[in-house]
């Protein structure tokens, strides 16, 4: 999730734990803060000659639960200088040990995967109940810190975590609609699901995205969940899985292109696919501007005539007001405008 929702909800989660005394609560917010948001610090792990490093490394062992007592330390360390006077450095650690296990734990709630339980397993946990951005619960997270730190009541902070719970638990319960819904398409095309994933759209969890694999297709549709009951459903596209021998024939497997590609077909969960209008980009499907659109967010440029080079890693996120008027179209559940 985005860095603000994740210092918020590590500061929560220290307050949680601290004596209603402002100095105390002012240290929980600090250290609970900078806990929530220090795995992000991955995003450093990168370079210029391999673009495929940063998204192989990121939401990675940083976000491990296993990382939550080392991480902790560095940040304790970091802030002793500052805080000595005011709190332990026990009591630093433990308030940046909060912050930081959610985190990890957040990011597994979202769409895009984190390596949670590394090193005990190299698969990214990604539940996708909430959006990767999604100001509701930011904006209640913010209500519960000012709240308890400003009137000392615990309860601000305790129903602001309990409201976030709770909507976590709406989304895994529109995760399911849109899954099953899903599903009742599929087997009335007469398709043998494979791979599935199902996620909600940007800053909302009304309007869903489902992809799902069935005989080297990749299928995606979009979809309205109302909030009260109804549904609304926006037939999307197709494109072939990819196929290495068939899309870049003649590129060996073992090349250093052919082993990117591996990677960021572990990266994209399956759902790799050529470009429909560039047949040099293999795109990651699982995402795109809009739930029923089939053009990938981002992808990686392929040139077989240097194997032995890293990718290069490209976005596609041309927004248009078309764009925003399908969206919000969607948003109330109406039928689309044409494009």
């Amino acid at each position: 999730m985005d860095p603000l929702t994740h210092g918020l909800l590590g500061a929560s989660a220290a307050m949680s734990r601290a004596k209603n005394d402002r100095t105390t609560l002012a240290v929980a917010i600090i250290a609970g803060l900078c806990g929530g948001m220090f795995p992000d610090i991955d995003v450093f792990i990168r370079s210029a000659d391999n673009p495929l490093l940063q998204i192989q490394y990121h939401r990675h062992f940083t976000h491990a639960l296993v990382f939550v007592p080392l991480g902790a330390a560095i940040v304790a360390l970091g802030l002793w200088p500052l805080l000595r006077r005011h709190a332990r450095w026990a009591q630093l650690w433990m308030f940046a040990a909060l912050g930081m296990i959610t985190h990890g734990v957040l990011d597994a709630f979202t769409s895009y995967g984190t390596h949670l339980f590394w090193p005990f397993t190299n698969a990214r946990t990604s539940w996708s109940f909430v959006s990767v951005v999604d100001p509701i619960v930011t904006i209640a997270l913010i209500i519960g810190v000012i709240g308890f730190y400003r009137s000392l009541k615990r309860a601000w902070v305790v129903c602001a975590l309990a409201f976030f719970a709770l909507y976590l638990g709406f989304g895994a319960m529109q995760n399911y609609r849109t899954e099953n819904a899903m599903r009742a398409v599929a087997a009335k095309r007469g398709h043998n699901v494979e791979l599935i994933e199902v996620k909600s759209t940007l800053l909302n969890n009304i309007v869903w995205r489902s992809n799902y694999t069935s005989n080297g297709v990749i299928y995606n549709d979009g979809w309205y969940m109302g909030p009260f009951g109804g549904m609304v459903h926006y037939p999307g596209g197709q494109v072939p899985l990819l196929d290495l021998a068939r899309n870049f024939p003649g590129l060996p497997p073992d090349s250093v292109l052919g082993q990117d590609i591996e990677k960021f077909r572990f990266f994209s969960a399956g759902f790799v696919g050529v470009k429909p209008d560039d047949p040099s980009v293999i795109g990651d499907f699982r995402y795109a501007l809009l739930p029923d659109a089939v053009g990938p967010l981002w992808g990686i440029r392929i040139d077989t005539t240097q194997p032995n080079r890293h990718p290069s890693f490209e976005n596609f996120r041309q927004i248009t007001d078309d764009t925003w008027a399908r969206f919000f179209a969607m948003l109330r559940g109406k039928e689309l405008p044409p494009s």
